[in-house]
């Protein structure tokens, strides 16, 4: 949690990731997520809205 508050994500998500595998938390999973968004806005890797094609 402190290194997703230091804007530190990557860093944030593998310490989180590794947390959660020895033992979940909720606290963990949220951290882990707020750091998986903020690495998606820094890199901007999610520009495009997904393409949807239905499969009949």
């Amino acid at each position: 949690m402190a290194l997703y508050s230091q804007g530190r994500s990557a860093e944030a998500i593998a310490a989180l990731t590794t947390s959660i595998e020895r033992e979940s938390s909720a606290r963990a999973e949220f951290y882990l997520d707020r750091a998986r968004d903020a690495r998606i806005r820094a890199d901007r890797s999610d520009r495009e809205p997904p393409v949807i094609s239905p499969a009949f």
